[in-house]
């Protein structure tokens, strides 16, 4: 056999190799999809952790590639499966493997997610000043020592939205965050409360405080107030001078203002 032969040979071998791998590969990933569909069907999505709900997400879209990676690092960059769910789509483009169809498929779940959650919040739950945020938020189990919340209401300061953003002792959220949630459910006015570990309010609580209300005003949100609970008492950034009110509805005016 002269030497061009055993090249063409070689280069042969090489790519029957290739696609014997791929092959192999392609079943193994085949596989992992039919067992975590399987597990879906007989434990249900309560059972499984937020990747593998993601996974099972992306399978919707991307049919053919491993995307347990791709779940992994959508995770990582965002910061938790809800924070995936609520990215818009020029976010996730930003991630590297998330094409045009995977980011419209994943704000459109998102989306879908925040309006069912939406259609829970008891539709007349009214709040009109601090006292009742956090009591709001007590009558819905939130509200453990470490937790940082926000509540989000219309012009008519009925609630539309209500989440723990963060918990235990490091925790403040982003203003990205905040934002997102705010944007997500066409908020007019939002309220931050943390439930912290100490007995008085922070110097890190009040530059979070002046960073919210300024975030929020560039985009014509009424940040009404970021409310520490702590030893037992509960302070008021609005109340203590650290940020301005800014008056939406007159009854909510009124009640801030007692």
């Amino acid at each position: 056999m002269c030497g061009i032969e055993r090249k063409g040979k070689a280069q042969a071998d090489a790519v029957a190799v290739k696609k014997k791998i791929g092959a192999d590969l392609s079943d193994i990933h085949a596989g992992h999809r039919e067992r975590l569909r399987e597990r879906a069907r007989k434990e249900g999505i309560a059972a499984f952790q937020k990747h593998e709900v993601l996974e099972l997400l992306l399978m919707q879209v991307i049919p053919q590639r491993d995307v347990n990676p791709l779940a992994h690092v959508l995770i990582r960059h965002f910061g938790g499966l809800e924070k995936v769910l609520a990215a818009s789509q020029e976010e996730l483009r930003e991630v590297s493997g998330v094409g045009p169809r995977t980011a419209q498929w994943l704000r459109a779940v998102g989306e879908l997610c925040f309006a069912y959650v939406d259609c829970w919040v008891r539709p007349q739950e009214t709040i009109l000043n601090s006292a009742q945020a956090i009591g709001f938020l007590r009558r819905n189990r939130l509200g453990r020592v470490g937790d940082f919340a926000m509540v989000c209401l219309d012009r008519a300061g009925h609630v539309v939205y209500h989440s723990v953003l963060a918990v235990g002792r490091d925790g403040f959220p982003g203003a990205r965050d905040m934002v997102s949630m705010a944007l997500l459910h066409h908020a007019s006015q939002v309220f931050s409360i943390h439930f912290a570990f100490g007995e008085e309010t922070t110097r890190e609580e009040t530059e979070f405080a002046i960073q919210a209300s300024d975030t929020f005003t560039l985009l014509k949100i009424d940040f009404l107030d970021h409310i520490v609970c702590a030893g037992g008492k509960y302070h008021s950034a609005r109340r203590a001078g650290v940020i301005d009110y800014v008056q939406a509805d007159d009854a909510i005016a009124a009640e801030m203002e007692t």
